[in-house]
């Protein structure tokens, strides 16, 4: 069965996670074996490498399914992610860790030089880091804290990068339909739905502008995978999927449509009280007109040329249908727009 790019990214974060924290493992190990271990009976150099090792991979495996399961079933407060999360995490460490130590080792060692104590400490503290990271990465959007930290846009850069506009259709019959405290519910169910496939396929939420929202991705990310395409078809599998929950709820199912574009934009710091990392240019400006254009033209998707020539997609996924040169508000000439629809061939 072949995979989708969606489930292609997943396996490749996994493992990625699973190594990386494999990797830790190795190191913490070797220290404590050079350190403590060493002179003590039944502890070889291959047992204490494989135990940190193994338990660095057990530990990433089951605490990615675990927290994806809990986020999964709702959104949490922040005081569960820094409060509740650490104490869950330690269970899972305790009982992951004492397990392969049996295995590895020996009931006997366990008793007299597990150091448990150490190795839940030491996990511990690797796992609320990653977790607080990954909090705060929810809280900005993805690599704006990276690029905070590093001062990479304290003062402006050019970047290449596809922007995507996504904007909800229909919203204000909507609100005045449901009411404005339930369709900031609706709206807020619809922008955490869109946000897993975004993340999946590597996609930055940059912003959300009332019923719209802001995708972008740098030039290698985005011709190097099928990620830029594939996101708004995974957004409406994902809705559909939720579509009974909108429904019974607010008695619609969110509708959206897309425009695409790529070129040079200005990256760079904005503000100082509340601070953030702006993107400017008219490849912006111009994203969004295309998303506009969507509706004059009765279409869902469209995608500039400039964006479709990079991303050539090849193999019979998609029908591209050409819209021409078309006018859009504030451009001297017209722009060839191409309607993106999912091929029933696929």
């Amino acid at each position: 069965m072949k995979l989708t790019v969606v489930q292609r990214n997943r396996i490749h974060d996994l493992f990625w996670k699973c190594g990386s924290s494999g990797l830790i493992g190795l190191l913490f190990s070797t220290g404590i074996y050079l350190l403590v271990l060493r002179d003590h009976p039944g502890a070889t150099v291959f047992s204490t490498l494989l135990l940190g090792t193994l338990t660095g991979i057990f530990l990433a495996l089951s605490i990615t399914l675990v927290d994806e399961r809990l986020h999964k079933s709702g959104r949490q407060p922040l005081w569960f992610d820094f409060m509740i999360m650490p104490l869950l995490f330690t269970l899972i460490i305790a009982v992951e860790y004492s397990i392969l130590f049996i295995l590895i080792m020996s009931f006997e060692s366990y008793l007299t030089n597990s150091y448990i104590l150490q190795s839940i400490c030491f996990s511990l503290l690797i796992g609320f880091c990653f977790n607080f990271i990954s909090t705060i990465n929810r809280l900005l959007g993805q690599h704006v804290l990276k690029g905070l930290i590093t001062g990479k846009y304290h003062r402006p850069v050019n970047e290449e990068r596809f922007v995507l506009f996504l904007d909800l259709v229909g919203s204000t019959s909507t609100a005045e339909k449901i009411g404005n405290q339930s369709f900031h519910s609706f709206l807020n169910d619809f922008f955490c739905d869109l946000s897993k496939p975004v993340i999946n396929l590597h996609g930055d939420i940059y912003k959300y502008v009332g019923d719209e929202v802001i995708i972008t991705w740098k030039k290698n990310t985005g011709i190097t995978s099928d990620s830029v395409l594939a996101v708004f078809f995974e957004i409406q599998r994902v809705i559909a999927e939720r579509s009974r929950h909108y429904s019974e709820q607010y008695g619609t199912v969110p509708q959206f449509r897309a425009g695409l574009h790529f070129g040079t934009v200005v990256v760079g710091e904005m503000g100082d009280y509340k601070q953030e990392i702006a993107l400017l240019g008219d490849v912006m400006n111009t994203a969004s007109r295309i998303q506009s254009e969507c509706r004059n033209l009765g279409v869902q998707f469209l995608v500039s040329e400039d964006a479709l020539k990079l991303l050539s997609p090849k193999d019979g996924k998609y029908a591209i249908a050409p819209c021409g040169a078309v006018e859009l508000r504030g451009k001297q000439s017209g722009m060839n727009l191409y309607s993106i629809t999912q091929s029933t061939t696929a």
